[in-house]
Protein backbone atom coordinates (compact mmCIF):
# COMPACT_ATOMS: atom_id res chain seq x y z
CA UNK A 1 0.00 0.00 0.00
CA UNK A 2 1.20 3.43 -0.87
CA UNK A 3 1.85 5.87 2.20
CA UNK A 4 -0.35 9.44 1.78
CA UNK A 5 1.88 11.88 0.66
CA UNK A 6 1.34 15.59 -0.19
CA UNK A 7 1.33 17.64 -3.73
CA UNK A 8 5.31 17.62 -2.75
CA UNK A 9 5.47 14.26 -2.17
CA UNK A 10 6.89 14.93 1.43
CA UNK A 11 6.52 12.13 3.63
CA UNK A 12 6.24 11.75 7.18
CA UNK A 13 8.80 10.48 9.38
CA UNK A 14 7.76 6.94 10.90
CA UNK A 15 8.69 5.82 14.11
CA UNK A 16 11.55 7.11 16.22
CA UNK A 17 15.45 7.69 14.49
CA UNK A 18 18.19 7.09 16.46
CA UNK A 19 20.20 9.97 15.81
CA UNK A 20 23.63 8.94 17.65
CA UNK A 21 23.30 5.57 14.86
CA UNK A 22 23.21 8.14 12.19
CA UNK A 23 20.14 7.78 11.06
CA UNK A 24 17.62 10.15 9.28
CA UNK A 25 14.75 10.38 7.27
CA UNK A 26 14.35 12.05 3.64
CA UNK A 27 10.84 13.39 3.63
CA UNK A 28 10.91 13.86 0.20
CA UNK A 29 13.17 11.32 -1.91
CA UNK A 30 14.09 13.45 -5.12
CA UNK A 31 15.81 16.21 -3.25
CA UNK A 32 18.29 13.35 -2.03
CA UNK A 33 20.95 14.61 -4.57
CA UNK A 34 21.02 17.81 -2.76
CA UNK A 35 21.80 16.04 0.18
CA UNK A 36 25.07 16.10 2.42
CA UNK A 37 24.71 13.15 4.17
CA UNK A 38 25.28 9.57 2.78
CA UNK A 39 22.46 6.75 2.58
CA UNK A 40 24.66 3.47 3.67
CA UNK A 41 25.88 5.76 7.14
CA UNK A 42 29.69 5.78 5.40
CA UNK A 43 29.71 1.50 5.55
CA UNK A 44 32.67 0.40 3.94
CA UNK A 45 32.88 -2.10 0.90
CA UNK A 46 34.17 -5.45 2.37
CA UNK A 47 36.63 -7.88 0.48
CA UNK A 48 36.70 -11.37 1.20
CA UNK A 49 39.40 -13.52 0.04
CA UNK A 50 38.67 -17.55 -0.36
CA UNK A 51 41.08 -19.31 1.76
CA UNK A 52 40.47 -22.65 -0.39
CA UNK A 53 39.02 -24.81 2.72
CA UNK A 54 35.30 -23.41 2.20
CA UNK A 55 35.50 -20.11 4.00
CA UNK A 56 36.68 -16.90 3.64
CA UNK A 57 38.86 -13.77 5.14
CA UNK A 58 37.31 -10.43 5.42
CA UNK A 59 40.30 -8.75 3.87
CA UNK A 60 39.00 -5.30 2.95
CA UNK A 61 40.97 -2.87 5.20
CA UNK A 62 44.25 -4.65 3.86
CA UNK A 63 42.96 -2.90 0.80
CA UNK A 64 42.14 0.10 -1.16
CA UNK A 65 39.21 -1.63 -1.81
CA UNK A 66 37.31 -0.84 1.44
CA UNK A 67 35.95 3.22 0.44
CA UNK A 68 32.74 4.58 2.17
CA UNK A 69 31.79 5.89 -0.92
CA UNK A 70 28.34 3.99 -1.36
CA UNK A 71 28.97 1.23 -3.68
CA UNK A 72 26.33 0.91 -6.49
CA UNK A 73 28.38 -2.53 -8.28
CA UNK A 74 31.23 -4.05 -9.22
CA UNK A 75 33.01 -4.73 -12.11
CA UNK A 76 35.79 -7.47 -12.14
CA UNK A 77 37.78 -6.70 -15.45
CA UNK A 78 41.17 -7.49 -16.43
CA UNK A 79 42.30 -3.13 -16.71
CA UNK A 80 45.86 -3.83 -17.93
CA UNK A 81 46.25 -7.08 -19.50
CA UNK A 82 48.38 -8.90 -17.41
CA UNK A 83 45.26 -11.38 -16.45
CA UNK A 84 44.97 -10.65 -12.80
CA UNK A 85 41.38 -10.20 -12.32
CA UNK A 86 41.23 -6.26 -11.13
CA UNK A 87 37.66 -4.77 -9.74
CA UNK A 88 35.99 -1.17 -11.24
CA UNK A 89 33.63 0.17 -8.52
CA UNK A 90 30.15 1.89 -9.28
CA UNK A 91 29.43 4.73 -6.36
CA UNK A 92 27.53 7.07 -5.51
CA UNK A 93 29.80 9.25 -3.37
CA UNK A 94 33.79 9.50 -3.20
CA UNK A 95 34.24 9.56 -6.85
CA UNK A 96 31.86 8.01 -9.62
CA UNK A 97 34.62 5.49 -10.40
CA UNK A 98 37.45 3.59 -8.61
CA UNK A 99 39.53 1.41 -10.38
CA UNK A 100 40.97 -1.53 -7.53
CA UNK A 101 44.55 -3.40 -9.39
CA UNK A 102 45.14 -6.37 -8.23
CA UNK A 103 48.63 -6.94 -6.68
CA UNK A 104 48.59 -10.27 -5.42
CA UNK A 105 51.64 -12.28 -6.32
CA UNK A 106 50.91 -13.25 -10.14
CA UNK A 107 50.42 -17.07 -11.10
CA UNK A 108 49.71 -19.18 -13.90
CA UNK A 109 45.69 -18.29 -14.94
CA UNK A 110 43.89 -19.04 -18.12
CA UNK A 111 40.61 -17.81 -19.24
CA UNK A 112 37.97 -19.03 -20.99
CA UNK A 113 35.49 -17.76 -23.68
CA UNK A 114 32.96 -19.63 -25.33
CA UNK A 115 31.32 -19.67 -28.91
CA UNK A 116 28.91 -22.00 -28.88
CA UNK A 117 27.28 -23.52 -32.55
CA UNK A 118 24.80 -25.88 -31.33
CA UNK A 119 24.29 -24.32 -27.93
CA UNK A 120 23.89 -20.35 -27.39
CA UNK A 121 26.38 -18.07 -29.13
CA UNK A 122 28.37 -17.12 -25.85
CA UNK A 123 28.09 -21.10 -23.84
CA UNK A 124 26.34 -19.53 -21.22
CA UNK A 125 25.21 -22.61 -18.57
CA UNK A 126 28.47 -24.78 -19.74
CA UNK A 127 30.47 -26.54 -17.58
CA UNK A 128 34.03 -26.23 -17.54
CA UNK A 129 36.54 -27.79 -16.33
CA UNK A 130 40.27 -27.52 -16.18
CA UNK A 131 43.05 -30.18 -14.89
CA UNK A 132 46.71 -29.15 -14.62
CA UNK A 133 48.68 -31.85 -12.83
CA UNK A 134 46.25 -33.16 -9.44
CA UNK A 135 43.97 -30.69 -9.21
CA UNK A 136 41.00 -30.67 -11.36
CA UNK A 137 38.95 -27.17 -11.17
CA UNK A 138 35.57 -26.63 -11.92
CA UNK A 139 33.83 -23.22 -13.37
CA UNK A 140 30.37 -23.13 -14.08
CA UNK A 141 29.62 -19.69 -17.38
CA UNK A 142 27.30 -17.46 -15.94
CA UNK A 143 27.81 -14.27 -16.34
CA UNK A 144 27.57 -12.74 -12.69
CA UNK A 145 25.20 -9.32 -13.03
CA UNK A 146 24.74 -6.67 -9.70
CA UNK A 147 23.32 -3.62 -9.58
CA UNK A 148 24.26 -1.74 -12.66
CA UNK A 149 26.89 -3.57 -13.68
CA UNK A 150 27.24 -6.57 -16.05
CA UNK A 151 30.33 -9.16 -16.19
CA UNK A 152 31.84 -10.93 -19.43
CA UNK A 153 30.91 -13.96 -20.01
CA UNK A 154 34.12 -16.26 -19.36
CA UNK A 155 35.49 -18.19 -16.97
CA UNK A 156 38.99 -17.64 -15.22
CA UNK A 157 41.26 -20.65 -13.62
CA UNK A 158 43.87 -19.71 -11.15
CA UNK A 159 46.67 -22.34 -11.68
CA UNK A 160 49.50 -21.72 -8.66
CA UNK A 161 52.51 -22.56 -10.56
CA UNK A 162 51.42 -24.84 -13.29
CA UNK A 163 53.18 -24.49 -16.62
CA UNK A 164 50.52 -25.60 -19.18
CA UNK A 165 46.44 -26.94 -18.75
CA UNK A 166 46.76 -30.72 -19.09
CA UNK A 167 42.94 -30.95 -20.03
CA UNK A 168 40.22 -28.55 -20.58
CA UNK A 169 36.80 -30.45 -20.48
CA UNK A 170 33.29 -28.15 -21.77
CA UNK A 171 30.36 -29.48 -21.21
CA UNK A 172 27.83 -27.45 -23.38
CA UNK A 173 24.29 -26.94 -22.51
CA UNK A 174 23.20 -28.96 -25.92
CA UNK A 175 24.96 -31.86 -23.97
CA UNK A 176 28.10 -31.65 -25.97
CA UNK A 177 31.09 -32.57 -23.78
CA UNK A 178 34.07 -31.74 -25.48
CA UNK A 179 37.98 -32.26 -24.61
CA UNK A 180 40.99 -29.77 -25.91
CA UNK A 181 44.48 -29.93 -23.97
CA UNK A 182 47.75 -29.51 -23.35
CA UNK A 183 47.02 -26.19 -23.30
CA UNK A 184 48.95 -22.74 -22.76
CA UNK A 185 48.56 -20.76 -19.50
CA UNK A 186 48.82 -17.01 -18.97
CA UNK A 187 46.22 -16.34 -22.07
CA UNK A 188 42.82 -16.06 -22.85
CA UNK A 189 41.35 -18.46 -25.37
CA UNK A 190 38.33 -19.12 -27.13
CA UNK A 191 36.47 -22.63 -27.64
CA UNK A 192 34.22 -22.99 -30.50
CA UNK A 193 31.61 -26.30 -29.60
CA UNK A 194 32.74 -29.06 -31.78
CA UNK A 195 36.20 -27.84 -32.89
CA UNK A 196 39.16 -29.54 -32.06
CA UNK A 197 41.70 -26.18 -32.64
CA UNK A 198 41.12 -23.16 -29.85
CA UNK A 199 41.94 -19.85 -30.55
CA UNK A 200 44.07 -17.63 -28.28
CA UNK A 201 42.43 -14.11 -27.67
CA UNK A 202 45.34 -12.85 -25.32
CA UNK A 203 48.10 -13.60 -23.53
CA UNK A 204 49.43 -12.40 -20.57
CA UNK A 205 51.74 -8.99 -20.45
CA UNK A 206 53.65 -8.02 -17.96
CA UNK A 207 52.92 -4.87 -16.39
CA UNK A 208 54.99 -2.80 -13.64
CA UNK A 209 53.62 -0.91 -11.24
CA UNK A 210 55.44 1.97 -11.15
CA UNK A 211 57.65 2.02 -7.95
CA UNK A 212 60.81 1.09 -9.53
CA UNK A 213 59.74 -1.03 -12.59
CA UNK A 214 59.08 -4.40 -10.63
CA UNK A 215 56.75 -6.78 -12.46
CA UNK A 216 53.77 -7.86 -11.20
CA UNK A 217 52.17 -9.36 -14.01
CA UNK A 218 52.06 -12.68 -15.69
CA UNK A 219 54.60 -13.33 -17.98
CA UNK A 220 53.60 -14.31 -21.57
CA UNK A 221 53.58 -17.93 -22.35
CA UNK A 222 55.83 -18.82 -25.40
Amino acid sequence: MSQPTNRLLDHQPIGELDEERGEFWIKNPWTMNHDPRNVSAYEPNQVFINLGSGTFAEIGHLTTANSDGDGRGAAVIDVNGDLQPDLVLRQTGGGPVVVIENRFPPVSRLEVSLSGTESNSLGIGARVIAVAGERRIHRDLYPENNYHVSQGALVRFGLGDAQQVDKLIVHWPSGTVQELGPLPVNAHIRVTEGKDEFEVVLRAKQVTDGRGGETTGNRTSG
